[in-house]
Protein backbone atom coordinates (compact mmCIF):
# COMPACT_ATOMS: atom_id res chain seq x y z
CA UNK A 1 0.00 0.00 0.00
CA UNK A 2 2.55 2.40 0.75
CA UNK A 3 4.63 1.61 -2.35
CA UNK A 4 1.39 2.20 -4.49
CA UNK A 5 0.65 5.72 -2.89
CA UNK A 6 4.14 6.33 -3.31
CA UNK A 7 4.03 5.27 -7.06
CA UNK A 8 0.60 7.10 -7.32
CA UNK A 9 2.61 10.23 -5.51
CA UNK A 10 5.06 10.10 -8.18
CA UNK A 11 2.92 10.13 -10.65
CA UNK A 12 0.53 12.72 -9.73
CA UNK A 13 3.67 15.04 -9.39
CA UNK A 14 5.41 14.00 -12.58
CA UNK A 15 1.74 14.93 -14.23
CA UNK A 16 1.68 18.19 -12.25
CA UNK A 17 4.96 18.79 -13.50
CA UNK A 18 4.06 18.03 -16.75
CA UNK A 19 1.14 20.45 -17.13
CA UNK A 20 2.56 23.64 -15.73
CA UNK A 21 5.50 23.21 -17.82
CA UNK A 22 3.18 23.06 -20.82
CA UNK A 23 0.66 26.07 -19.45
CA UNK A 24 4.46 28.08 -19.40
CA UNK A 25 5.17 27.14 -22.82
CA UNK A 26 1.44 28.33 -23.78
CA UNK A 27 2.79 31.36 -21.99
CA UNK A 28 5.76 32.10 -23.55
CA UNK A 29 4.46 31.27 -27.28
CA UNK A 30 1.17 34.03 -26.60
CA UNK A 31 4.11 36.07 -25.02
CA UNK A 32 5.56 35.62 -28.40
CA UNK A 33 2.81 36.19 -31.05
CA UNK A 34 1.87 39.62 -28.80
CA UNK A 35 5.41 40.64 -29.19
CA UNK A 36 5.70 40.12 -32.47
CA UNK A 37 2.38 41.65 -33.15
CA UNK A 38 3.40 44.66 -31.24
CA UNK A 39 6.58 44.98 -33.03
CA UNK A 40 4.59 45.23 -36.39
CA UNK A 41 2.56 47.50 -34.80
CA UNK A 42 4.98 49.63 -34.08
CA UNK A 43 6.92 49.55 -37.38
CA UNK A 44 3.72 50.35 -39.37
CA UNK A 45 3.03 52.88 -37.21
CA UNK A 46 6.67 54.45 -38.00
CA UNK A 47 6.85 53.24 -41.67
CA UNK A 48 3.29 55.61 -41.40
CA UNK A 49 5.05 58.62 -39.56
CA UNK A 50 7.96 58.43 -42.32
CA UNK A 51 5.34 58.74 -45.40
CA UNK A 52 3.57 61.67 -43.68
CA UNK A 53 6.66 63.39 -42.92
CA UNK A 54 8.07 62.97 -46.79
CA UNK A 55 4.41 64.40 -47.98
CA UNK A 56 4.59 67.29 -45.63
CA UNK A 57 8.27 68.17 -46.55
CA UNK A 58 7.46 68.13 -49.96
CA UNK A 59 4.17 70.52 -49.15
CA UNK A 60 6.59 72.54 -47.38
CA UNK A 61 9.29 72.21 -50.26
CA UNK A 62 6.69 73.12 -53.28
CA UNK A 63 5.05 76.30 -50.78
CA UNK A 64 8.56 77.41 -50.14
CA UNK A 65 9.01 77.23 -54.20
CA UNK A 66 6.07 78.82 -55.43
CA UNK A 67 6.74 81.84 -52.19
CA UNK A 68 10.04 82.40 -53.73
CA UNK A 69 8.78 82.36 -57.64
CA UNK A 70 6.14 84.87 -57.04
CA UNK A 71 8.70 87.06 -54.86
CA UNK A 72 11.48 87.00 -57.61
CA UNK A 73 8.39 88.08 -60.09
CA UNK A 74 7.74 90.75 -58.11
CA UNK A 75 10.81 92.17 -57.87
CA UNK A 76 11.52 91.61 -61.54
CA UNK A 77 8.66 93.89 -62.09
CA UNK A 78 9.81 96.71 -59.27
CA UNK A 79 13.35 96.51 -61.31
CA UNK A 80 12.18 97.07 -64.38
CA UNK A 81 9.83 99.84 -63.48
CA UNK A 82 13.09 101.34 -61.89
CA UNK A 83 14.23 100.99 -64.85
CA UNK A 84 12.18 102.08 -67.14
CA UNK A 85 11.82 105.05 -65.08
CA UNK A 86 15.21 105.73 -64.93
CA UNK A 87 15.68 105.95 -68.82
CA UNK A 88 16.16 109.85 -69.50
CA UNK A 89 14.14 110.30 -72.75
CA UNK A 90 12.28 113.36 -72.66
CA UNK A 91 13.56 116.98 -73.35
CA UNK A 92 11.46 120.45 -73.17
CA UNK A 93 12.00 123.59 -74.17
CA UNK A 94 11.24 126.68 -71.91
CA UNK A 95 9.12 129.39 -73.52
CA UNK A 96 12.10 131.57 -74.09
CA UNK A 97 13.60 129.06 -76.31
CA UNK A 98 15.82 127.21 -73.80
CA UNK A 99 15.56 123.35 -74.24
CA UNK A 100 16.59 121.33 -71.20
CA UNK A 101 17.01 117.42 -70.87
CA UNK A 102 17.07 114.39 -70.95
CA UNK A 103 14.91 113.80 -67.99
CA UNK A 104 13.15 110.41 -66.92
CA UNK A 105 9.57 109.67 -67.09
CA UNK A 106 9.40 110.46 -63.47
CA UNK A 107 11.18 113.69 -63.41
CA UNK A 108 9.22 115.19 -66.68
CA UNK A 109 6.14 113.98 -63.95
CA UNK A 110 7.08 116.14 -61.39
CA UNK A 111 8.02 118.94 -63.74
CA UNK A 112 4.73 118.74 -65.27
CA UNK A 113 2.67 118.70 -61.69
CA UNK A 114 4.68 121.84 -60.95
CA UNK A 115 3.60 123.23 -64.48
CA UNK A 116 6.83 123.59 -65.69
CA UNK A 117 6.69 121.77 -68.85
CA UNK A 118 4.49 122.43 -71.93
CA UNK A 119 6.33 121.82 -75.01
CA UNK A 120 8.33 118.46 -74.96
CA UNK A 121 9.94 115.54 -77.18
CA UNK A 122 11.63 112.24 -76.72
CA UNK A 123 14.88 112.83 -77.23
CA UNK A 124 14.98 111.17 -81.26
CA UNK A 125 12.18 113.42 -82.12
CA UNK A 126 12.78 116.55 -84.50
CA UNK A 127 10.08 118.73 -83.21
CA UNK A 128 8.54 119.79 -79.78
CA UNK A 129 4.87 118.84 -79.02
CA UNK A 130 2.29 119.86 -76.51
CA UNK A 131 1.88 117.27 -74.00
CA UNK A 132 -1.41 116.62 -74.53
CA UNK A 133 0.09 115.51 -77.99
CA UNK A 134 2.39 112.49 -76.89
CA UNK A 135 -0.35 111.50 -73.66
CA UNK A 136 -4.27 112.39 -74.51
CA UNK A 137 -5.74 111.02 -71.77
CA UNK A 138 -5.86 113.42 -68.51
CA UNK A 139 -3.88 111.71 -65.65
CA UNK A 140 -1.08 109.66 -68.07
CA UNK A 141 1.40 112.15 -68.34
CA UNK A 142 4.42 110.65 -67.92
CA UNK A 143 2.88 107.45 -66.07
CA UNK A 144 1.93 106.09 -69.34
CA UNK A 145 3.45 105.03 -72.59
CA UNK A 146 3.64 108.22 -75.07
CA UNK A 147 1.54 107.72 -77.93
CA UNK A 148 3.59 107.07 -80.96
CA UNK A 149 3.89 110.15 -83.40
CA UNK A 150 4.16 109.87 -87.42
CA UNK A 151 6.98 108.11 -88.89
CA UNK A 152 8.11 106.83 -85.29
CA UNK A 153 8.47 102.85 -86.76
CA UNK A 154 11.22 104.15 -88.73
CA UNK A 155 12.65 106.88 -86.45
CA UNK A 156 15.90 106.31 -84.21
CA UNK A 157 13.92 105.94 -81.19
CA UNK A 158 15.36 102.58 -80.07
CA UNK A 159 19.36 103.68 -79.94
CA UNK A 160 17.71 105.10 -76.57
CA UNK A 161 15.72 102.13 -75.48
CA UNK A 162 17.09 99.92 -73.14
CA UNK A 163 14.81 96.81 -74.41
CA UNK A 164 16.92 97.27 -77.57
CA UNK A 165 20.32 96.71 -76.11
CA UNK A 166 22.12 93.28 -76.05
CA UNK A 167 24.81 91.89 -74.01
CA UNK A 168 26.87 90.89 -77.57
CA UNK A 169 27.37 92.94 -80.33
CA UNK A 170 24.93 91.74 -83.54
CA UNK A 171 25.72 92.70 -86.70
CA UNK A 172 23.12 94.92 -88.86
CA UNK A 173 20.13 93.14 -89.56
CA UNK A 174 16.66 93.86 -91.49
CA UNK A 175 13.57 92.33 -90.61
CA UNK A 176 10.11 91.98 -91.57
CA UNK A 177 6.73 90.97 -90.02
CA UNK A 178 3.27 90.17 -91.22
CA UNK A 179 0.26 91.82 -89.37
CA UNK A 180 -2.69 89.96 -88.75
CA UNK A 181 -4.46 91.66 -91.61
CA UNK A 182 -1.77 89.91 -93.77
CA UNK A 183 0.32 93.77 -94.77
CA UNK A 184 3.98 93.01 -94.59
CA UNK A 185 5.70 95.90 -92.16
CA UNK A 186 9.76 96.67 -92.88
CA UNK A 187 12.80 96.66 -92.76
CA UNK A 188 13.07 97.52 -89.02
CA UNK A 189 16.48 97.06 -86.90
CA UNK A 190 16.92 94.12 -84.55
CA UNK A 191 16.97 96.74 -81.48
CA UNK A 192 13.76 97.78 -82.69
CA UNK A 193 11.96 94.08 -82.88
CA UNK A 194 13.47 93.38 -79.49
CA UNK A 195 12.07 96.78 -77.71
CA UNK A 196 8.49 95.63 -79.75
CA UNK A 197 8.52 92.02 -78.55
CA UNK A 198 9.90 93.29 -74.53
CA UNK A 199 6.91 95.72 -74.48
CA UNK A 200 4.10 93.12 -75.94
CA UNK A 201 3.21 94.76 -79.25
CA UNK A 202 3.37 91.37 -80.31
CA UNK A 203 4.63 87.45 -79.62
CA UNK A 204 6.34 84.61 -80.43
CA UNK A 205 3.63 83.55 -83.31
CA UNK A 206 4.42 87.14 -85.40
CA UNK A 207 5.60 85.42 -88.47
CA UNK A 208 8.38 87.60 -89.69
CA UNK A 209 11.55 86.96 -92.05
CA UNK A 210 14.72 88.00 -92.35
CA UNK A 211 16.34 90.18 -94.72
CA UNK A 212 14.91 89.08 -98.20
CA UNK A 213 12.17 90.91 -98.91
CA UNK A 214 11.04 87.64 -100.89
CA UNK A 215 12.31 85.11 -98.55
CA UNK A 216 8.94 83.02 -96.67
CA UNK A 217 7.96 83.68 -93.23
CA UNK A 218 8.32 81.82 -90.11
CA UNK A 219 7.32 82.30 -86.27
CA UNK A 220 9.76 84.13 -84.12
Amino acid sequence: MEAAGAISGWRFRSLLGVCLVAEVSTQSSTDQKVSISQEGEDAAFVSNVTLYSVALGLVLLCCVGVAAALKFKERYAELREEQEAAVKEWCYRLPGGEILGPHSNEEMRELFLQGKVEMVKLVWQDCFLPVKEHFPNPGSEFIKRARPSVGAAHAEWHRYSVHSRSSVALAPMAWYYKTPEGSVEGPFETGKMRHWFVEGFFDASLPVRLGDEDGAFFAM
